[in-house]
């Protein structure tokens, strides 16, 4: 890419047109670079795709040599360009050289990254709307509105002398107040953002033999864990990833729960005990067939209530329970904590062996990741677009203070002002070369 890049590809691709039509494919044989010589060695067939300046990604002339692949043949090929004159582009800088060439803005340059590390469907969509402009199009509002608000300010002091208020306080609160919830309702997409790229945690919880790890086994379809009849067999955190609804859900088998001497089991309870903090759901397992232990029942009441997840494993060996373990296990946990998992559906009653009522569980998740799906504008999910607007919703509520407060018109113009340039330096109107390193220096080579 760039202004001389067709005269460096002609070099080796002695079929390309003196004049190449834009959007054209060209077929031909590359060569080896030889100065002066009329005949060069063929290295490969090749198509050629030309776009001229200004019709390209970068904005520049663009050409793509499409070879046979393979290391040695692309890494031959390369060493040919650059004897032509070409070098190799730095990590992100085709995308760099299109954000300067303002064919993107830092908004969407960005995207290109997120969507190449995507893991999921649903993070791969939420980045592409980004890159085709849905997040843009919102802060490019909030920065028209901001634009908007300052406009009419700086009049109103350009025209104090002649006692001429173009915009009252009260027309300019009410612009400030649809500009404020516009930039809170992005705020609260980042965490929405964050989930859909990085996908769902569950921990399994449980005592030795429940069967947390033949259940992980069935939702994973894989022998992942090992399986024996020996307690405390898994010592250490192991999990296993799925895609249910076109998200990721991270599975985690821990330390069965119980009261130990050994110091590595201890060191594994203590392991699940902090990743049950981190995590999205607890999936507390039980088997009704074995004796309620008092100390996993206070565990499991120690679980915030929006986080828990009842699942009775070992469905295929009902008839060998107790008759009356339902009622043993309301009493133990309570019949209010019972009452409000039943309504909110996140008791299951499932078997390990057979992957019986699995299909409940799977549903339920699908509901949760669903929540999380209808991010039509390719919301929030990056950490320096959500600090600058945080920056940004803090100088509109100091604007909006001091306006309220009636201070003088030049220190309210000042905050918005900073507001403003918090929007341009997200969108990339505004940038330094620290900001530039940190955007691009995370990209491949390539891109």
């Amino acid at each position: 890419s760039g202004a001389d890049a067709a005269q460096i590809v002609r070099q080796i691709c002695p079929f390309l047109p003196d004049k190449p039509e834009s959007h054209r494919i060209y077929y031909g044989f590359l060569t080896k670079f030889e100065e002066g010589n009329s005949s060069p060695l063929k290295l490969d067939e090749v198509l050629l795709s030309y776009f001229e300046a200004g019709r390209s990604f970068t904005g520049e002339q663009t050409l793509e040599i499409s070879c046979h692949g393979g290391r040695f043949l692309s890494s031959l090929i390369l060493q040919q360009l650059v004897a032509a004159g070409a070098r190799v582009a730095q990590p992100g800088e085709f995308t760099q050289r299109a954000f300067l060439n303002q064919r993107i803005d830092l908004v969407q340059a960005e995207a290109v990254l997120e969507l190449i590390e995507s893991e999921n469907f649903s993070s791969s969509q939420l980045a592409l709307r980004q890159l085709q402009g849905g997040l843009s199009k919102e802060l490019r509002r909030v920065q028209s509105e901001l634009t908007q608000i300052l406009a009419h300010l700086e009049a109103n002091i350009d025209f104090a002398a002649e006692d001429i208020v173009i915009a009252s306080d009260e027309d300019l609160l009410k612009a400030c107040g649809r500009a404020s919830e516009s930039l809170e309702s992005l705020l609260q997409q980042f965490e929405i953002g964050r989930k859909v790229r990085e996908g769902l945690s569950i921990l399994m919880l449980g005592v030795p033999n429940a069967g947390k790890s033949s259940l992980l086994n069935q939702i994973l379809q894989d022998d992942r864990v090992i399986v024996t009849e020996q307690p405390g067999t898994t010592r250490d955190l192991i999990h296993g990833e799925i895609e249910i609804g076109g998200m990721s859900v991270q599975i985690f088998d821990s330390a069965g729960f119980r009261e130990t001497l050994d110091q590595v089991e201890k060191l594994g309870i203590e392991k699940m005990l902090s990743k049950a903090k981190e995590v999205d759901f607890v999936a507390a397992i039980i088997d009704a067939g074995q004796e309620i232990d008092v100390g996993y029942v206070n565990l499991i009441r120690e679980v915030p209530f929006n986080r828990l997840l009842l699942l009775f494993n070992k469905e295929d060996l009902l008839n060998e329970r107790p008759k009356n373990w339902q009622t043993c296990w309301v009493e133990a946990l309570g019949s209010e904590l019972w009452r409000e998992l039943t309504e909110e559906g996140r008791i299951f009653r499932v078997s390990a062996v057979t992957g019986e009522g699995l299909d409940h569980f799977d549903e339920f998740l699908k509901s949760e990741i669903s929540r999380f799906s209808d991010m039509r504008s390719g919301g929030l999910m990056n950490a320096r677009h959500f600090h600058g607007l945080k920056k940004a919703q803090k100088r509109l509520r100091d604007g909006i203070q001091n306006l309220q407060e009636q201070e003088s018109p030049e220190i309210i113009a000042s905050d918005f002002q900073l507001a403003l340039n918090e929007i341009y330096q997200v969108l990339g109107d505004q940038f330094d070369d620290q900001v530039m390193d940190q955007v691009f220096r995370s990209f491949c080579l390539g891109k």
